[in-house]
């Protein structure tokens, strides 16, 4: 099965598990259980995505952009005090580009103070490993050597945790 298809089943599955209210009881490390949060926003189209681009002179891969189409961007995972996974809409990768990122960088989510990217150069190379980190306050961009599609599926697994934080996946 191509990976780039599960994007959708992965979210899929996880909107059948939410309640009435949009939230899903979680644990988290340390015990810590509460019902997170979730919004999801309305798709977008071949056009939006492709208007995008040319706007830009991004390259998206194909994995996020099926995220794009069934969801222009989500709320996962949002705690009590307001964190979230925030996964960007194509209006919010543009305005989240800020001039100290490097410009083939695209912005696709924030989470704990941290970005969230896409090298552009990457995908079009036809790379797999184009998502990158970027912790505040740090100079460095993290390889995270996955795609989108493999990203969000963990994420899912690991309940919101920052599983590219655990000792087995730093090198």
């Amino acid at each position: 099965m191509n990976e780039h298809y599960f994007v959708k089943d992965t979210l899929d599955s996880l909107k059948k598990r939410l309640d009435n209210n949009e939230s899903l009881l979680i644990q988290q490390d340390k015990g810590y259980v509460f019902n997170a949060k979730f919004s999801f926003n309305t798709p977008a189209t071949q056009e939006n995505i492709e208007e995008f681009c040319n706007q830009t002179g991004w390259t998206l891969p194909n994995d996020y952009q099926i995220f794009l189409k069934d969801n222009n961007g989500a709320k996962l995972f949002c705690d009590p005090f307001g964190s979230c996974v925030h996964l960007y809409s194509l209006e919010e990768c543009i305005q989240n580009h800020l001039s100290y990122m490097e410009k083939e960088f695209i912005p696709i989510g924030y989470y704990l103070e941290s970005y969230l990217f896409i090298d552009s150069n990457r995908v079009k190379n036809n790379r797999e490993d184009y998502l990158l980190w970027f912790e505040s306050g740090g100079k460095n961009y993290r390889e995270l050597s996955i795609n989108f599609a493999t990203w969000l599926d963990r994420l899912v697994m690991a309940q919101g945790a920052v599983f590219w934080d655990w000792p087995i996946y730093r090198s």
